[in-house]
């Protein structure tokens, strides 16, 4: 019997069609199934995210690293699913963050790998793994979906690029001061500070010593004092390591760990109104009695002053290096981040912020200011003003300012000019007599914070020693001699190799800015920063 081509061809078309159903149950296996697990994931992926900034929360308002774990544990089961303990400890995380918690705190529930710090400040949650069945898959030869999400979120951070060097100002300051930190350095009277060429000045702020020369002033009464804050981590081995006399790299980078304060107010030769001792950043060998406490040190030096703000010579400082690491790597010095670097107007050799303050001065139009604060705002640009001038008249801006008599100054961009930072403002009003000792700390003394005060890194001097001249800042000759550089300064000043030995920095007042950035305290420079919450990954 003979068969026409043409029931060949129906043969042939019942196998294509059934290849097209096959190809079509495929693409709705992909279309259906993957789009149920992308719709889970992204259920997953906020849950995470969520989680870790919940976990931040609890970490900087005082929370355990218990009590942490516990408030990420409990938001995911309440808000995305409920995962076993089993599940939490068995789960995996490839780049876990320095300190995790089944490793360096293995008394924690769950001790889960899966939820990891840096510093006590980052944090990194990854969820244990989802599991879920397909539906049209199984054709395709796969049953099940896993489904993995990870966040990590940094720490309520004081809002602003600056964020706190290990320096403080002591109580009784008020805005418009200037404070200075100074290395253990001597040498000479400071020369007295240059004045304006009279345009509407009054003489008597340029009259003044300066506030950086300790030959007029007592360091315990008027300058900063510098703060010991303890590093505790190792990039290398993942360990958790308690280092000390890290200030450069603090000066550099801010301090390692959240900083807190006392509510109520701590008063002098009172016992700690928080409660039980803890110990600072769970690191030994300084113990101390509050979230807020901590020891002061003297080993500031000028070389790392200059290694924190600067770097050395136009290259890194070894001893700006982050612990653990191998070799480490240099972290960016303080002046050279933020948005307003520039390579002109050196000191010792650097390229750094150099914007003056008034330049980060808000239209006064419908606002309440001094007329002294609406005369530098006007004459800012202009050329008969000089440098002094300007730094003069706002200094006396700043004096007769008042909160809540007046409306802020400043826009919110001066906070990202890391010659800002907010410095804790302490209960001691004198470093020598009033710090007490801290606990376990063979005689070392630790000092409390109240509130937090604004201010800005304003003039830096170096102590020159031996002949020629190194810029304008400089008179020249032999001897020593002081080499100074205000913000805003159109010159170059310092020798490559010099140090710097101080800085001075200008009070402001927390009710000068914003309300979103900062809650003033009436009679009182501080206050309390409206915190920032970044998740980060």
């Amino acid at each position: 019997m003979v068969h026409s081509d043409t029931q060949n061809d129906r043969g042939a078309s019942v196998i294509l069609v059934a290849l097209t159903l096959l190809v079509m149950m495929g693409f709705a296996a992909i279309a259906i199934d993957y789009g149920l697990g992308a719709n889970e994931r992204r259920h997953d992926q906020t849950g995470a995210d969520t989680a870790v900034m919940a976990g931040a929360v609890e970490l900087v308002t005082g929370g355990s690293v218990q009590e942490v774990v516990d408030e990420i544990v409990n938001y995911v089961n309440l808000n995305v699913r409920n995962v076993p303990t089993a599940a939490w400890e068995a789960c995996t995380d490839p780049s876990p963050l320095s300190q995790v918690v089944s490793i360096n705190y293995p008394a924690v529930t769950p001790a889960t790998p899966c939820i990891s710090f840096d510093f006590l400040r980052r944090i990194r949650v990854v969820l244990p793994e989802q599991v879920i069945d397909t539906a049209f898959g199984r054709v395709m030869g796969f049953n099940t979906l896993s489904i993995n999400a990870e966040a990590e979120a940094l720490g309520i951070l004081f809002p602003g690029g600056g964020s706190g060097p290990p320096f403080v100002a002591l109580a009784g300051v008020s805005g418009g001061d200037v404070i200075c930190l100074r290395t253990s350095s001597s040498g000479p009277a400071i020369p007295p500070l240059m004045t304006g060429n009279g345009v509407g000045i009054p003489p008597s702020l340029g009259t003044e010593p300066d506030p950086c020369d300790e030959t007029v002033y007592d360091p315990n009464s008027q300058f900063f004092g510098t703060l010991d804050p303890l590093v505790y981590f190792n990039n290398a081995t993942g360990a958790v390591t308690c280092k000390s006399n890290l200030i450069d790299y603090s000066i550099a980078v801010g301090i390692d760990h959240p900083m807190s304060q006392f509510e109520p107010d701590y008063v002098v030769g009172t016992s700690n109104p928080l409660g039980p001792e803890v110990v600072e950043d769970n690191c030994a060998p300084v113990a101390v009695s509050g979230v807020n406490t901590m020891p002061l040190t003297t080993g500031l030096s000028a070389a790392q002053l200059r290694c924190g703000m600067l770097t050395s010579n136009g290259g890194g400082c070894s001893n700006s290096v982050p612990p653990g690491a191998a070799g480490g790597n240099n972290v960016p010095a303080r002046l050279k981040t933020g948005p307003y670097q520039q390579s002109t107007y050196r000191f010792l050799g650097e390229s750094m912020d150099n914007k003056p303050l008034w330049d980060f001065m808000d239209d006064y139009a419908g606002l309440s200011w001094p007329g002294e604060c609406e005369d530098i705002y006007d004459n800012r640009s202009t050329g008969s003003w000089d440098y002094f001038d300007k730094k003069e008249k706002m200094l006396e801006c700043l004096t007769l300012w008042s909160f809540p008599t007046h409306d802020p100054l400043f826009t919110a961009d001066l906070i990202e000019t890391p010659r800002f930072a907010w410095i804790p403002l302490l209960a001691e009003s004198n470093l020598t007599t009033d710090p007490s000792v801290c606990p376990v700390s063979g005689g070392t003394k630790c000092v409390h914070f109240n509130e937090f005060t604004p201010a800005y890194m304003q003039t830096l001097y170096t102590l020159i020693t031996g002949g020629g001249a190194a810029g304008a800042c400089d008179p020249g000759g032999s001897g020593q001699r002081w080499g100074r550089h205000d913000a805003g300064e159109t010159q170059d000043c310092g020798r490559n190799n010099d140090n710097l030995d101080r800085l001075a920095s200008i009070v402001l007042d927390c009710g000068m800015l914003p309300d979103n950035i900062c809650q003033a305290r009436p009679g009182s420079p501080g206050g309390d920063p409206n915190p920032t919450l970044e998740l980060v990954k």
